[in-house]
């Protein structure tokens, strides 16, 4: 997040969705983490802060709701946080204090909020509105306040899998944006991830390529002029809910390169990750990445003039060079769909403060 360039970190609105984790401080298990994200995102743009992975009931050992924790905590720290809310069925639990939470940092912080829509919804397109709509009530907000999230999740686990997922993701996106076609939301965005759970075939010299479905799916979207106002997000370079289980043995080398086109995943034994951002950096997809931190890094890597780091370094790295290359490409489809000019190359750097440097 620190390296990313001021111009993807003026378009870009990151959400990070907290992970489960056992080590985590007694009744404070959020602080380091907020602190990192004031140092590196910053605290002049916003970002969305998720719980969907706990309890909606859940509460710190001091008994506080764990939501309106972080959300104090993020109001120390400075951090612009949007709460995010779901649907009443799986974010209301037993006491509410969850909505309670999120209408209370929404009142406080006057952010408003994020109302993440699962993909069993999205395929209900005349009960959206109601969803939406209960959701507000529960926080206290209207549409002018709300961000929606048409969240379709990994595409590994829709009904059919990646081989219909294009067609079916392209009539479930086109029927929840016409269903909401007479709301007046902050915000409309869809987000998917093609990415699979698991890259069985995988390797330095046989990679694990697939369709980046999601892209596509929102790129056809935008040939309508009524349908411009839908904004793309994804999961990044890995899979949706992909996690690390710690180990003692050395985690596989993986270098993640996506385009507008595909995802292609490189995998290799940990031992040799120089070795294979050699075999990386001489590939097309390699010559679309954009930035220059994570870029940079892999190819010094393959080039024997760098450290070759850790295994949260190769993700750090990934996940550089996915929003980096992605604010553009966004960027420049919503142009082109808008009718004005793509910008040029060195216009592009220029605009995201970034050059291409020339190895040392």
């Amino acid at each position: 997040m620190a390296a990313l360039s001021p111009r993807t970190k003026s378009i870009v609105q990151p959400m990070f969705d907290f992970p489960l984790k056992e080590e985590a401080g007694e009744g404070d298990p959020f602080a380091t983490f907020i602190l990192e994200l004031a140092r590196t995102w910053g605290t002049r743009w916003p970002l969305y802060l998720d719980l969907s992975r706990f309890d909606p009931d859940e509460k710190t050992t001091a008994g506080r709701p764990l939501v309106t924790h972080l959300f104090a905590m993020a109001n120390q720290a400075h951090l612009k946080a949007i709460p995010v809310a779901a649907p009443l069925v799986e974010r209301r639990g037993k006491s509410g204090a969850y909505f309670d939470g999120v209408a209370a940092a929404a009142r406080r912080d006057g952010r408003g909020a994020a109302i993440r829509i699962p993909f069993h919804d999205l395929v209900s397109p005349s009960n959206l509105s109601s969803i939406i709509e209960d959701v507000e009530r529960a926080i206290g907000l209207d549409d002018a306040q709300c961000d929606v999230f048409l969240d379709a999740g990994p595409t590994d686990s829709l009904p059919g899998g990646q081989a219909t997922a294009h067609a079916l993701l392209s009539e479930t996106l086109l029927l929840a944006v016409e269903s909401l076609a007479g709301r007046k939301l902050r915000s409309l965005v869809f987000c998917s991830s093609s990415i699979p759970k698991k890259s069985h075939v995988a390797s330095a010299t046989n990679p694990s390529k697939v369709a980046n479905v999601e892209f596509h799916v929102w790129s056809a979207l935008l040939n309508d002029k009524s349908r411009r106002h839908v904004r793309f997000g994804d999961y990044g370079p890995r899979f949706a809910n992909q996690t690390d289980k710690p180990s003692k043995a050395q985690p596989p080398a993986r270098i993640h390169l996506s385009t507008s086109r595909s995802h292609t995943m490189y995998v290799a034994p940990g031992s040799s990750y120089r070795e294979l951002a050699k075999t990386v950096i001489d590939t097309q997809e390699f010559s679309e990445q954009c930035g220059t931190w994570g870029k940079f890094a892999v190819r010094d890597a393959g080039a024997g003039s760098q450290n070759v780091g850790s295994a949260t370094d190769w993700v750090a790295r990934d996940v550089h060079m996915h929003v980096e290359t992605f604010a553009r490409a966004v960027d420049s489809r919503m142009r082109e769909a808008s009718g004005e000019t793509p910008l040029e190359t060195s216009d592009d750097e220029a605009v995201y403060g970034q050059q291409y440097l020339p190895l040392n």
